[in-house]
């Protein structure tokens, strides 16, 4: 059973609230970050007998992560306001 959110899920409503508006943005940006960091590691899977191959997996995997740890970090800062 899926447990992503659906359409007509109120996630995806429109929203007025701007903060609403740039949290959900925030989060998709999170999770597009970790979904390549995935697949990405995936690949590095595929290049296990190839040298060169494993070098520019490992390169594309840092790349990604120092993107997904920014994203990570505009979410935090985002939600600090509300945990403090």
């Amino acid at each position: 059973m899926s447990t992503a959110p659906q359409p007509d899920h109120p996630i995806h409503e429109e929203s007025r609230d701007p903060r609403h508006k740039e949290l959900l943005r925030l989060v998709e940006v999170y999770a597009l970050r970790t979904r390549e960091l995935s697949e990405a590691v995936a690949v590095l899977g595929g290049h296990i007998t190839a040298e060169r191959q494993i070098h520019e997996s490992i390169v594309e995997i840092k790349r990604i992560r120092v993107l997904l740890d920014q994203a990570s970090g505009d979410l935090l800062a985002f939600l600090e306001p509300c945990h403090t």
